[in-house]
């Protein structure tokens, strides 16, 4: 295989660049002060004999300070050869504080080392962050968004289909989402915190910060919240359908209808403070502290059924794309392909989504039945409680049925007397006769 590399500089105090590709995987680095560097490295079977210019990739606005960077035509261009576009790649350089936006069909996309206000919009394709500070804004159809030493004050964050997992970042606030998908959030130091799944677990790992509020929201799948010991928590965790389970010391729990209340026994204003609501509408939720976890709990969460079968989908679409969009395959059947990566994409939607369907669907009568199990041990709750309370007013009754028969005359000729339907002289008469 041979590489096409090639390389332009550009000087100037730019404020933006905005990138476009169809399936060159983009990665955004670290540079120096006033220049950009666009660097490629195209990776072609036939010897390379093409000429490369910046003017088939960059346009230059100097009036707004701005780079566009838009590898379509250049794409376009390329593929009558056999090029590995998979494998290639676009380097782009840039200083710190620079507003990037960057749009991608099919293309991987990677950040590293970089302060910025970033925009990403991703159809098919990975997106991963490693060592990235400043605003992000993070928009993907069907991938994986992987986030590695962030320090953002404000990180978005949402997937149609995709697992999002996040790891080691500080924040003012986060904000995550996926229809379907796991989201994994560990070693967190953050203020305002919405995480929310239709179909996928949640794991989310806090940890100490002087003050943090959480709102967590899954329709189906398990929550699982790791808290620090030393956090002041003001809790709630309530599931339509499934348990809560808290395995948190030094807290004081308070049972409800549909969950558990929990807040810290001990405050202590310098620990730190939480508050926090979970919910879910079908599936469980786990409140642990780091050393609390029991084992089968992890395990369970580990080896979760739908989390692999996730998984492994989209590590089968990977590999469907790979071979489908192979330069020899096109080359081969010529135009049939020009749509290729909008058919897969709706191809591999249509079918997780409507997996996410016939899921909620068939959990619908489900919940209806337990909803009604609740509501009819609610209904025989409060019945039992009447039936008591009628019980207590009627002690005399209860009584009466352990004494003896004398006794029970002797009761029956005062009620009678009490009705009024004997008098006096009649009912010590009758009284006198029971004596005997």
């Amino acid at each position: 295989m041979n590489v096409m590399k090639f390389e332009f500089n550009y000087k100037g105090s730019f404020k933006e660049i905005d990138v476009r590709t169809e399936k060159l995987n983009v990665i955004i680095a670290k540079g120096q002060a006033d220049i950009v560097v666009v660097k490629g490295e195209i990776l072609m079977t036939e010897e390379v004999n093409y000429g490369m210019g910046d003017d088939k990739l960059v346009q230059e606005d100097r009036e707004e300070m701005r780079l566009a960077i838009h590898s379509d035509d250049f794409e376009d261009d390329l593929e009558s050869r056999d090029v590995d576009l998979e494998n290639s790649k676009l380097i782009i350089m840039i200083p710190d504080g620079m507003k990037v936006r960057v749009e991608s069909e099919m293309g991987k996309i990677r950040f590293e080392d970089v302060q910025t206000e970033a925009e990403i919009d991703s159809e098919l394709g990975s997106i991963t962050l490693d060592s990235v500070s400043g605003n992000v804004k993070i928009e993907s159809e069907i991938g994986s968004v992987e986030v590695r030493k962030g320090d953002f004050q404000n990180f978005f964050c949402s997937t149609e289909i995709g697992n999002i997992d996040i790891k080691e970042i500080k924040a003012h606030r986060i904000k995550c989402d996926t229809e379907v998908g796991q989201i994994n959030i560990k070693e967190a130091e953050v203020s305002d915190v919405t995480i929310s799944s239709e179909t996928g677990n949640i794991e989310y790992q806090l940890l100490p910060i002087k003050q943090n509020q959480t709102k967590i929201n899954s329709e189906i799948g398990k929550v699982k919240l790791i808290i620090p010991h030393e956090m002041n928590v003001d809790l709630k965790a309530t599931s339509e359908i499934g348990t809560v389970s808290s395995f948190l010391k030094n807290i004081i729990t308070n049972q409800i209808d549909d969950g558990v209340i929990l807040k810290s026994e001990i405050i202590n204003s310098e620990t730190g403070n939480a508050v926090i609501s979970v919910s879910t509408e079908i599936g469980t939720i786990v409140l642990v502290n780091e050393d609390t976890m029991p084992e089968e709990e992890k395990q369970q969460f580990e080896n979760n059924k739908f989390n692999k079968e996730f998984n492994k989908a989209m590590n089968e679409m990977s590999k469907v794309t790979k071979v489908l969009a192979s330069p020899a395959l096109r080359k081969s059947i010529g135009g049939a392909f020009a749509n290729l990566g909008e058919v897969i994409k709706n191809s591999v939607q249509n079918a997780l989504k409507e997996a996410d369907v016939t899921i909620k669907e068939s959990m619908k009568d489900m919940k209806a039945d337990m909803q009604k199990q609740r509501q009819d041990m609610k209904s025989d709750n409060m019945r039992n409680r009447q039936d008591r309370a009628y019980s207590d007013r009627k002690t005399g009754f209860r009584a009466e049925e352990r004494l003896s028969d004398n006794e029970k005359s002797r009761l029956k000729i005062l009620d009678l007397l009490e009705q009024g339907k004997i008098n006096h002289e009649e009912a010590e008469k009758l009284l006198k006769a029971i004596n005997k």
